[in-house]
C-alpha cells in the first residue's frame, strides 16, 4: 500500500512540472507589488517601502539579494523579510508570497521636491521535468515620492454618528523648523506679527478677505452645526522636524437624518529659510470631511420608547433617595404641627411688663405739680421732674420708661422729629428741655421751679399732645 501511494504521487508531481513551463509561459512565474504608506514626507520621516513578492511554489527566489539593494538616493535603514504565506490555491499551480519591508529616509540636507524611489530586481530559478535549471530576472516598479517642507493630514474617527454622540477630528502638522506658520499669529496681537515684506499682518488679513481666501483659527474653528465639546493640543520635537497635533471634540444635537459637511482647514506659512529672497505666504488646504447623522427614531416609529431597557434600582437607591427623604418630610410635618396645635390651645399670658393703666394727662399735670410742695422740695427735685417728663414724652413717641430716661435733649427732639410733629412744637419743646437742663444745676429751687412749670405746662397745653397722648396703648412697657 505504501509503494502504491508513493507511486501516484511521484505522478502528481511529474505532471505539475511538465505543467510549469505552459503556466510560466502564460504567467510571470515572480510578481513584485509595491507600495509606499506616503507619498509626501517632510523632512527626514521615514518611507515605510512594501514588497509583496508573489511567486509559485516550485520557484526558489534568491531573498538574500534585497538585502543589498542600493535605493541611493535614499538610505535604507532597516529591511523585513516576512515569513511565507498561501497568495493562491484555485489555480492548477499553487502560489505563495512574502512582504519584503524596507525602511527609507532622505538626508537632512536634500532639498524639497519630486525623488524616484529604484526599482529593485530579484532572482529565481526553477527546474523542468527533465531536471533542467532555469534561472530568470523579476522587477518592480519605481514610485515618485514628493519632499514637502510642510505636510497636513486632517481624519475623524467616525463618519456616521447619531444624534448626541461625541465625534473627534484629529489635525497633524508636520513641518520643517525653518516653517512659521502664521495660523497661530492670529491669537496674537496683530502689532507683535513680524511683518510680511512692507505689509503688516492685519492688512494681509484683510486682503485675504478681498481674495475671497480663508485662513482658520486653530483654537475655533468653525465647525458650522456642530458643537465644539474641547480642544487639546500637543507638540513634538523630532531633529529637524516639529510635530504639531490639534485633537477636537464635538457633538451633534440638531435633527439629523442627512449628511454634513465639516469644513476644511486652510493653513497658511512661510518659508522662513529663503534668505534674499521675497517671501510669500503659501497656503495648504485640507478637504472637506462628511459626517452622517443618524436620527434616533425611524420614520415608523412614534416615540423612543424601548430604544433602552429600563435600568433597574438598587436598594441603596431606594432606601437612602426613597423612603428616608419621605420619613424625614414625615416627621418634619407632625413637629410643625404639633407646634401650631399647641400654640392654639395655650393661654395667652400678659407681658411681664405691664403696669397699670396709664393716668390721663390731666392726672399727670397734677402729678408734676404736686412736687411744689414744701416739703417735697429739696436738690433731687428737679431731676425727678426731669425724669418724669421724658416719661411722658416717651410714652408719646412709643418708648419704653427706661430707653425714654437714656434718652438726650437732642436724641428726643430727633424722634419727634420723625414722628411727624409741627416745626412750632418742636421748637417750643426745645426750649422747654433746654430750660429744664439749667434749672437743675440753678440755687433757687422754688423759682426754678415755677419758671420750669410754666415752660412744661405750655407743652402740655399743645392740642397735638393731647391727641397723641390719648391714642397711645392703655399699659405701659418697661
Amino acid at each position: 500500500m505504501k509503494g502504491t501511494r508513493w507511486f501516484f504521487t511521484a505522478i502528481v508531481l511529474l505532471g505539475m512540472l511538465m505543467a510549469l513551463p505552459a503556466v510560466i509561459s502564460a504567467q510571470p512565474p515572480v510578481e513584485i507589488m509595491v507600495t509606499a504608506d506616503r507619498l509626501k514626507f517632510v523632512g527626514e520621516q521615514n518611507i515605510v517601502l512594501r514588497a509583496a513578492v508573489v511567486f509559485y511554489q516550485q520557484i526558489n527566489p534568491f531573498w538574500e539579494e534585497l538585502l543589498k539593494k542600493d535605493f541611493s538616493p535614499f538610505q535604507v535603514g532597516k529591511v523585513i523579510i516576512g515569513e511565507r504565506k498561501i497568495f493562491d490555491r484555485d489555480k492548477d499551480l499553487a502560489r505563495d508570497y512574502r512582504e519584503v519591508t524596507f525602511l527609507l529616509s532622505l538626508p537632512a540636507s536634500a532639498k524639497c521636491g519630486t525623488y524616484s524611489i529604484p526599482s529593485f530586481s530579484l532572482g529565481y530559478s526553477y527546474f523542468t521535468g527533465e531536471k533542467k535549471e532555469i534561472r530568470g530576472t523579476a522587477k518592480s516598479k519605481a514610485i515618485k515620492v514628493e519632499k514637502v517642507p510642510i505636510l497636513v493630514t486632517y481624519e475623524m474617527d467616525k463618519d456616521v454618528i447619531n444624534i448626541g454622540d461625541v465625534n473627534n477630528i484629529r489635525l497633524t502638522i508636520w513641518r520643517e523648523n525653518y516653517i512659521r506658520v502664521l495660523n497661530y499669529e492670529l491669537k496674537r496681537q496683530p502689532n507683535d506679527a513680524s511683518n510680511l515684506e512692507k505689509e503688516g499682518f492685519e492688512r494681509w488679513l484683510k486682503s485675504l478677505e478681498v481674495r475671497g481666501q480663508k485662513i482658520t483659527d486653530l483654537n475655533k474653528p468653525d465647525f458650522t452645526n456642530f458643537k465644539v465639546l474641547a480642544k487639546n493640543s500637543a507638540a513634538e520635537i523630532q531633529g529637524s522636524i516639529t510635530k504639531e497635533i490639534f485633537k477636537y471634540r464635538f457633538s451633534f444635537y440638531e435633527l439629523g437624518g442627512k449628511e454634513f459637511k465639516i469644513p476644511g482647514f486652510h493653513i497658511w506659512y512661510l518659508n522662513e529659510s529663503q534668505e534674499g529672497h521675497v517671501k510669500q505666504p503659501k497656503e495648504i488646504a485640507t478637504p472637506p470631511l462628511a459626517v452622517q447623522v443618524n436620527l434616533v427614531v425611524r420614520p415608523d416609529r412614534r416615540s423612543i420608547e424601548g430604544l433602552k431597557s429600563t435600568e433597574p434600582t438598587s436598594k441603596y437607591n431606594l432606601y437612602y433617595f426613597g423612603y428616608a427623604p419621605l420619613a424625614l418630610g414625615g416627621i418634619c410635618f407632625l413637629i410643625f404641627a404639633g407646634s401650631i396645635f399647641i400654640s392654639c390651645f395655650r393661654p395667652r399670658q400678659k407681658s411681664a411688663g405691664a403696669k397699670e393703666p396709664c393716668e390721663s394727662l390731666t392726672g399727670v399735670r397734677k402729678r408734676l405739680l404736686a412736687f411744689r410742695e414744701p416739703e417735697i422740695i429739696n436738690p433731687g427735685t428737679m431731676i425727678r421732674i426731669r425724669n418724669e417728663f421724658f416719661k411722658l414724652l416717651g410714652i408719646i413717641v412709643g418708648l419704653l420708661k427706661n430707653q425714654a430716661l437714656a434718652q438726650t435733649t437732642s436724641e428726643m427732639l430727633n424722634l419727634f422729629k420723625k414722628a411727624g410733629f409741627s416745626e412750632d412744637l418742636i421748637q417750643e419743646l426745645k426750649t422747654c428741655l433746654e430750660f429744664l437742663e439749667k434749672s437743675i444745676y440753678s440755687s433757687e429751687a422754688e423759682k426754678s421751679f415755677s419758671a420750669t412749670w410754666k415752660q412744661i405746662d405750655g407743652v402740655l397745653g399743645q392740642s397735638e399732645i393731647s391727641r397723641r397722648f390719648k391714642g397711645k396703648k392703655r399699659f405701659l412697657f418697661f
